[in-house]
């Protein structure tokens, strides 16, 4: 019958009589609304032809700048290395001052990673970086930013030891409001999303007013 002949939809969304009119769908966002509930928002149609076209420029983008994300990435572990050795010879020698100037280093570089912009660094580099933080500095407390100025879009991972007075879910929600974002996580890693690009300065000074408040 008729029923058999016709698209219905039953959420409240947008009826289609034919579901080749939406052409495609395309999901722009995911973030955490509560406790164990999460929102995918997706566009279809002539908004998801756009966001298509624009995914491919940043793909092209991202590979034009993979050697500059691989030598960061590079001087990072460098710099963990270094301050690790340091550590481990410091109960023979007095090594107070090196220590120091490692530490002020790796924060530099941390700083230079906040700054860099999406099209350098994506969600799927922060995660490998986090990653590098966990295996070969894992009392490191890091948090990084990206930001999508096109997109107007900030993205924040951070990751803490575990028993730390410093929480990551705590972290990112003391910078949420800053970015116009929202988040969640556990104490020993947490990320948020937002679309408040002008805020990542101020974000980035309470992130650091936080940690240490907390530390």
């Amino acid at each position: 019958g008729a029923a058999d002949k016709t698209s219905v939809e039953f959420c409240g969304g947008t009826h289609l009589r034919d579901i080749s009119h939406a052409r495609k769908l395309i999901i722009t966002a995911e973030e955490a609304i509560s406790k164990g509930i999460r929102r995918v928002i997706a566009v279809t149609g002539a908004e998801a032809e756009k966001a298509d076209r624009q995914a491919q420029r940043l793909a092209k983008a991202n590979q034009l700048k993979e050697k500059d994300v691989n030598e960061l990435k590079a001087e990072v572990k460098e710099a963990i290395k270094a301050k690790n050795t340091a550590e481990a010879n410091q109960r023979a020698i007095s090594l107070g001052w090196k220590s120091f100037n490692m530490n002020k280093r790796l924060k530099s570089m941390e700083y230079a990673l906040n700054k860099l912009k999406s099209v350098l660094i994506n969600n799927k580099v922060l995660n490998e970086i986090l990653k590098l933080y966990a295996k070969k500095s894992p009392k490191s407390h890091v948090l990084l930013f990206s930001a999508d100025h096109t997109a107007k879009k900030v993205l924040c991972l951070a990751q803490t030891p575990k028993g730390s007075t410093l929480k990551a879910n705590e972290w990112v929600s003391s910078i949420s409001p800053l970015i116009d974002g929202r988040g969640g996580g556990k104490d020993v890693q947490a990320q948020a999303s937002g679309k408040n690009v002008s805020g990542l300065k101020g974000a980035l000074a309470k992130a650091k007013e936080f940690a240490a408040a907390n530390l």
